[in-house]
């Protein structure tokens, strides 16, 4: 249900985006909103029980040893790096990234990558979102409150450009474990969490100077 729904907000974003012409940081952004509202409303503000077995089961299951949250990330990781360097579709996503206009001219249907692309990040948040509920054993309506901060200083960490067409799977996965040893060691040292949303804050700006810095250096 949360990866049909998350895909169904996900080709919505897509849609506005590619036949609406709102720029994407702002689309997403709203149906952000939106959605939390939404998920606001129908829980009343309160947490919702989420410990029935046959929901929590990946959560509390290991296989050899490892957890299966991690097992499947790390199958989703696999699975989405061969989609992207693989395949069509992935030389797609990164000619568009690049620039719309050109793809445009080669051929490929914009329209079609955008809002597939779109359907594809809507399914893997409504997915995260279950497997947290699952973790925590509730559905809090209230999670997530600025880990968009974080999605966004872990992939331009790990080399994203915000502009687009450059980025890798591995990449934003170091990224995103640089993040999380960041939150962790900074939690660990008693760090102020308005300090905290400061220091990332400046981690994302250092981020996209370098590599806009870098972008120019490239293009001279």
């Amino acid at each position: 249900m949360s990866l049909a729904l998350g895909a169904f907000l996900g080709a919505i974003n897509g849609g506005l985006t590619a036949l609406g012409g709102i720029p994407p940081f702002i689309a997403t952004l709203g149906m952000m909103i939106i959605a939390r509202g939404a998920a606001q409303l129908y829980s009343a503000g309160r947490p919702i029980d989420a410990s029935s077995e046959a929901f929590t089961w990946i959560a509390d299951v290991n296989i050899l040893s490892l957890p299966g949250l991690v097992i499947l990330y790390i199958l989703i990781v696999i699975g989405s790096h061969i989609l992207l360097s693989r395949s069509t579709f992935g030389r797609h996503v990164y000619a568009v990234g690049g620039n719309l206009n050109a793809a445009k001219i080669c051929g490929i249907n914009t329209t079609k990558t955008l809002i597939l692309v779109y359907t594809f990040a809507g399914a893997l948040s409504g997915l995260a979102g279950a497997l947290l509920a699952a973790r925590t054993y509730a559905g809090n309506p209230s999670y997530g409150l600025a880990w968009e901060l974080d999605a966004i200083a872990a992939a331009v960490i790990g080399g994203v450009s915000l502009s687009g067409g450059f980025g890798t799977i591995p990449m934003c996965v170091i990224g995103a474990l640089i993040i999380g040893t960041t939150n962790k060691g900074l939690n660990m040292l008693g760090v102020d969490p308005y300090w905290q949303q400061i220091v990332k804050g400046g981690i994302i700006v250092i981020a996209v100077l370098l590599d806009t810095l870098k972008r120019r250096r490239k293009a001279a």
